[in-house]
């Protein structure tokens, strides 16, 4: 069989993609029996799904049917009758997508039905999974979350696919050129799932949003050292002087790869947000970044301003889980919020002594908190506004919850934040309350 790959039942991997059920399962599936022959279809785990479901001679695939967006992955696993024996993985058509040796497929960039073939090497019993490709229901409106499957319309110009523009997605390709080309289109970026994860090697400046197709699809950072000139070399994505109606990133995960012990900077951010307007980082999960997980504000006389940090998973960057240095109006709410290291702060407020920086206009709520003490007592959430610039101030933080080693009393510990905020002592800020925020 041309292009076949011979391999052991394949190992468990999450699946990418969305299984389709009844009724579009019934329809997938009617096209399977008349194409193989196959006298039972039923989707994988449906009830009175069992030995022999989605068979053929008894090789058993899952799913037997599913859609994918173009370019995405697709986990697809195979028995045969004998549990030991090997199955042969391939595409029945040749402009159909490509299928590894462990059942991992993944889409063309052509939309279209298409049909994955699991053969058992010994005995050659078939069994055939049907994929439809497409970019989903003609809506271009994507989902409220970040797991939800989805796919822009073919038919609206707004959205481009990085997959279209030469990314591979096998972690070893270098997608930087791929994203840099597909953001320079000025259009929207829709992330299909890789088959690995998408490898960057440099940074990445949008000025539109970016959404993945549901399946969280990794970004990583590869080769970063912190970029200890204070650059934007290693940010995954930079979004700089921004100021239109509303950019937004959505169901990525950004993986900075700072190794937990690199002190050579603390630059290199998950997303950087400068002197922007209108920017909400939703729904994501931003890890290891050798800097802060998100940074927002800038190093000019235009601030940054409404700006929305919600729902997503933040974890042990070098420096801060959130970090603001000159913005007005930031938002940071139902964020998990995950530091291990003791650097700075996990939410750090701290204008640069540039004489005109300032913060104002924060709310910090309902944040899920598990943060390690913090160097010289520091609170989980720091404030320190250096002596010379404007006054920083109207700060609230509220709901929070979790755990975290308490600002140590030297600090100005603000009452009723159960030692979470410390505000670095003799230095100024206006107006900062808290409520409501309990360990636990």
């Amino acid at each position: 069989m041309p292009g076949a790959l011979l391999v052991t039942r394949p190992r468990a991997r999450s699946e990418k993609g969305t299984t389709l059920r009844s009724p579009q399962a019934v329809v997938l599936c009617a096209a399977v029996l008349l194409a193989v022959g196959t006298t039972a279809c039923q989707s994988a785990g449906s009830p009175g799904a069992g030995p022999g479901a989605g068979s053929a001679d008894g090789v058993v695939i899952d799913p037997p049917a599913a859609q994918t967006a173009p370019g995405s992955s697709l986990q697809f696993a195979a028995t045969a009758p004998d549990a030991a024996a090997q199955i042969v993985w391939s595409v029945a058509e040749t402009n159909g997508g490509t299928i590894d040796g462990t059942g991992l497929y993944t889409a063309p960039l052509t939309e279209g039905t298409y049909h994955v073939i699991a053969t058992a090497a010994s005995g050659g019993a078939q069994q055939t999974a049907t994929v439809v490709v497409s970019q989903g229901g003609g809506s271009s409106a994507p989902p409220s979350d970040g797991t939800t499957p989805w796919a822009p319309s073919p038919s609206d110009p707004s959205w481009v696919n990085v997959r279209a523009y030469g990314a591979v997605g096998d972690g070893v390709a270098d997608d930087t050129a791929a994203f840099r080309s597909a953001a320079a289109t000025g259009k929207n970026l829709f992330v299909p799932a890789p088959p690995v994860a998408y490898r960057l090697t440099g940074v990445v400046q949008i000025q539109s949003s970016v959404y993945g197709d549901g399946s969280m699809p990794e970004i990583r950072m590869d080769g970063s050292d912190g970029d200890p000139d204070q650059g934007t070399t290693h940010n995954i994505f930079l979004v700089q002087g921004y100021q239109g109606p509303g950019l937004v990133l959505n169901g990525l995960h950004l993986n900075g790869q700072w190794d937990g012990s690199g002190t050579n900077g603390e630059w290199a951010h998950g997303v950087n947000i400068n002197a922007s307007s209108n920017v909400t980082v939703q729904f994501c999960n931003i890890e290891r970044a050798y800097g802060d997980d998100v940074f927002v504000g800038s190093f000019s006389t235009t601030v940054s301003n409404n700006i929305v940090v919600q729902n997503n998973t933040l974890s042990n960057p070098r420096r801060c889980n959130v970090a603001v240095n000159n913005a007005t109006g930031v938002t940071i709410r139902n964020n998990s919020v995950v530091k291990t290291g003791t650097y700075v702060a996990a939410i750090d407020l701290e204008p640069d002594p540039l004489g005109f920086q300032f913060v104002r206009g924060v709310s910090i709520d309902g944040n899920a908190f598990n943060v390690v003490a913090q160097e010289y007592g520091a609170g989980a959430i720091s404030l320190n506004s250096p002596s010379g610039n404007p006054s920083s101030g109207d700060v609230s933080v509220t709901n929070n919850r979790g755990t975290w080693v308490p600002a140590y009393s030297y600090m100005d510990v603000v009452s009723g934040s159960g030692g979470l905020v410390g505000i670095v002592p003799h230095l100024s800020w206006y107006n900062v309350t808290a409520s409501n925020d309990t360990q636990g």
